[in-house]
């Protein structure tokens, strides 16, 4: 059985996504794992932050990421005002002007 008040989520599938030297990353290659971004200066507040960016989470105003301790994103999804509607947004649109 449905919820009739349910909006079914929608996903797009990105097959390849390049480099700057245009090679795929790949996580076979350790391209995109936790190890390579802390390698390249990503603290674990900076990837909560910007993985709370792209749920919505955000202040008014706040145009980029922030940084966020793990204690204050799970605070968050306590709230009764969880952004639900960002959640259900396009976040491959989001996440593209971090990528270059």
């Amino acid at each position: 059985a449905h919820d009739v008040h349910y909006v079914r989520p929608q996903f797009a599938h990105l097959p390849l996504i390049d480099n700057a030297q245009g090679e795929r990353l790949a996580k076979s290659k350790h391209s995109l794992d936790v190890g390579a971004l802390r390698e390249s200066g990503w603290s674990a507040e900076r990837m909560i932050g910007y993985c709370m960016y792209l749920l919505g989470y955000k202040n008014p105003g706040q145009t980029l990421p922030v940084d966020m301790s793990a204690a204050d994103a799970l605070a968050l999804f306590g709230n009764d005002e969880t952004p639900w509607d960002s959640v259900r947004s396009n976040l491959a649109d989001k996440s593209v002007p971090f990528l270059d």
